[in-house]
């Protein structure tokens, strides 16, 4: 069995704490919520391209996989609403950036094989979700995968910077995913590993 944590870059600062980052949560998720199995999973980390062979180098010897998109010849393409963002990724990552806005952004002339939506839908309302998830889904192919996750409550709650996080229950989200055709192949609730108590709903959908 492979335990996998993905993150978006492997490059100067920002990059490097991300490798920190990941070493840390794929250690500890493995020996706390694993037990028994923990000696029998084996543990790599996720990036958009191959990272520099001092990474590897290092990764190997604490005996942690490496595996890149590119490696195994998919094309990925990034998506970002902040203009700053955008620019910071096109900088850090061998990757076509996408600047636009879920809620506007016509998706009609691309086809993918799957999407990758992690935490990128928390700050859409429920009135807009189910609308927003079908503009999105107009760029996946038939029988196409989808992961998405978000965040477990009731309601929305807003940080000190004025960001509002919608909050969601199992249940909601099944129903609109049967309404829009999608199939839940697999599903995941998990506490976040940065202190936060905030609990994460994941879905790998199937559009049928």
């Amino acid at each position: 069995m492979l335990l996998v944590e993905a993150k978006t870059s492997s490059e100067g600062p920002i990059g490097r704490m991300q490798i920190r980052q990941a070493i840390g949560q794929l250690f500890d998720y493995r020996k706390t919520y694993l037990g028994s199995l923990a000696n029998k999973i084996d543990l790599a980390i996720l990036l958009p391209k191959q990272p520099s062979n001092s990474i590897i180098d290092l990764l190997k010897s604490i005996k942690i996989n490496v595996l890149w998109f590119k490696k195994r010849g998919y094309h990925v393409t990034g998506f970002e609403r902040s203009p700053g963002l955008s620019k910071l990724a096109r900088e850090n990552v061998d990757c076509k950036v996408i600047e636009g806005d879920f809620r506007k952004f016509d998706f009609s002339n691309f086809s993918y094989d799957a999407i990758i939506l992690v935490g990128a839908l928390v700050h859409i309302s429920y009135k807009e979700f189910p609308a927003v998830f079908k503009r999105i889904l107009k760029a996946l192919k038939e029988n196409g995968i989808i992961l998405v996750s978000l965040n477990e409550g009731r309601g929305s709650n807003t940080d000190k910077t004025g960001r509002t996080f919608w909050l969601w229950h199992d249940s909601e989200l099944r129903y609109i995913f049967k309404r829009l055709g999608l199939k839940v192949l697999e599903f995941n609730r998990q506490e976040t590993k940065v202190g936060t108590r905030k609990i994460w709903l994941a879905y790998v959908l199937e559009r049928n």
